[in-house]
């Protein structure tokens, strides 16, 4: 990664689990080549009525939220990191991240795809959707070992970057935000996903469904819009289907260590972070994945 870029201010929240530990050491190794701060935050739920409201008792979360903090610095301790800020907070857990993110204008949540307690509701199911739809900054989501066929050994040299590509504005300043991950355009790959017509057996004799075609010639097309915004040299890369699983097929073709992606487009992915093709590729993604809110993925 350039010198150039902007130093990070990162957001990792924490619940003591061993992906937490990972989201930690991978949110100190970006510090260390881009400069920064991390800070952790450990979000306590609130007690609750029988109704499900909570219910907050003001001294009772004063002391709950300070001893989040001790045990949260005790656990940083044990590890030996004396170079993180630890904050609390007592609520609605993604809604807590997200302002804290907003409050200390973080330039990126770091959080692994699975944790215990809190952090399972916070990355998994329609919580994942409203962190990524409340935070204002990227959102970096770390698969679990069991599945991290792909996870960079070093987060200073990526080769392989992945940028779903719908030819709109989000999705172009997604590949310059991915820029600042590599030291050359050619390391990444902009894929675009056509969706099949429905359904061709019904297209016209004299205009008939030809998929080698088409992708060709989208292929041209992406290569022809990326040259247009200045990058000539980052490679195109077309498919055909749906775009979750044709996604997550990108992944394995291109080796990818990271996928990039916008969370607004102008078809299918602008609704790949809306429902079921979210979660899914958050929970089987084989490598990390960045969520782009599509109004902040300025570098």
């Amino acid at each position: 990664m350039s010198a150039t870029h902007s130093p990070l201010e990162i957001l990792v929240p924490l619940d003591f689990s061993q992906g937490g530990r990972e989201a930690l050491r991978v949110a100190r190794e970006l510090r260390a080549h881009r400069g920064g701060g991390v800070t952790a935050i450990n979000v306590v739920l609130p007690p609750t009525h029988l109704d499900g409201r909570p219910s907050w008792i003001e001294s009772e979360k004063a002391e709950r939220l300070l001893e989040a903090r001790e045990l949260t610095r005790a656990f940083l301790s044990e590890q030996g990191i004396d170079d993180v800020d630890v904050l609390s907070a007592g609520g609605d857990p993604a809604r807590e991240v997200a302002e804290q993110a907003a409050r200390m204008k973080a330039s990126m949540i770091v959080m692994p795809a699975h944790g215990k307690g809190w952090m399972d509701r916070l990355v998994i199911g329609s919580v994942t959707e409203r962190v990524a739809r409340f935070a204002r900054c990227p959102v970096l989501v770390l698969p679990p070992p069991s599945r991290a066929e792909r996870a960079p050994a070093d987060w200073a040299s990526l080769s392989r970057v992945l940028v779903p590509y719908d030819f709109g504005d989000p999705d172009r300043r997604a590949v310059n935000y991915a820029r600042s991950f590599v030291d050359d355009d050619s390391k990444l790959t902009a894929v675009h996903v056509t969706p099949l017509p429905s359904p061709p057996v019904l297209e016209a004799a004299w205009n008939p469904f030809d998929p080698k075609k088409m992708l060709e010639n989208t292929r041209g097309a992406l290569q022809m819009d990326l040259a247009k915004q200045g990058m000539p040299h980052v490679r195109a890369h077309s498919r055909l289907g749906l775009v979750g699983p044709e996604l997550a097929a990108a992944i394995e073709a291109e080796d990818a260590e990271l996928l990039v992606v916008s969370s607004h487009g102008r078809s299918g992915l602008g609704r790949l972070l809306m429902g079921s093709v979210a979660e899914g590729l958050l929970r089987r993604a084989t490598c990390p994945v960045i969520v782009l809110h599509h109004e902040d993925v300025s570098d």
